[in-house]
């Protein structure tokens, strides 16, 4: 194993931290300290990465990812996974995103300057869920063109290191066509990024976890 994410906390809509428990940050952070140290002594050739979750639909509003104070909040938390918990770097969770959403790219910049040019980003991004042009069924519950157009994966792997597309919640039905959406997921992400020369890792996140109809259907 050469990648490790280890949940560090979610972004709350006030605009705090906490796990999935609610159990606030400050109280978090023995454990998780422990936790990076210890992992790191044991596979010191593994990377360990703080994993910071960030809803963008959140707040009285609705969306959060243009606020200035939200990207400060993110980027201070990142520079503290690394600088005081001991991680390698960071995986940022932040979801829902739509292709061409300035702000997001912002908020990479502002991390990116807070924890320097040296600690590697990870970062989530979401499968093309409906695709353009392809000849394979598409799931009739998602809109068609629901999709990154290619200069935005460009955009976005340039302010990272790695990029996790999170092939789950697929809406499959069919073995087959869950084959071909995933195959799909790795020609087009790779093909983005062999045109800018980025030297970016992709990586496909597959899902490992009990039903979920009729997002995910564990049997296909």
């Amino acid at each position: 194993i050469g990648m490790v994410f280890g949940f560090v906390s979610s972004l709350r809509p006030d605009n705090t931290w906490a796990d999935a428990g609610e159990t606030p940050f400050n109280s978090l952070q023995p454990g998780l300290r422990a936790f990076a140290n210890r992992l790191k002594a044991a596979y010191p050739e593994s990377e360990v990465y703080g994993w910071i979750e960030v809803q963008a639909n959140a707040g009285t509003d609705g969306y959060r990812l243009g606020e200035e104070g939200v990207h400060t909040i993110v980027a201070d938390l990142s520079r503290s996974a690394v600088n005081d918990l001991g991680f390698d770097g960071v995986f940022l969770d932040v979801k829902p995103l739509w292709t061409g959403d300035a702000d997001y790219l912002t908020l990479l910049r502002t991390v990116r300057r807070r924890i320097g040019l040296d600690t590697p980003i990870a970062v989530s991004v979401p499968p093309d869920l409906t695709p353009s042009n392809v000849d394979f069924d598409l799931p009739a519950v998602i809109a068609p063109g629901t999709e990154w157009d290619e200069e935005y994966k460009q955009r976005v792997a340039l302010q990272s290191d790695h990029l996790i597309v999170t092939a789950y919640h697929s809406y499959h039905d069919d073995p087959v066509n869950y084959i071909e959406w995933v195959a799909y997921q790795v020609e087009a992400f790779s093909e983005a990024l062999d045109a800018i020369d980025s030297g970016i890792t992709i990586l496909i996140s597959l899902p490992n976890y009990p039903a979920d109809l009729p997002a995910h259907d564990p049997t296909i």
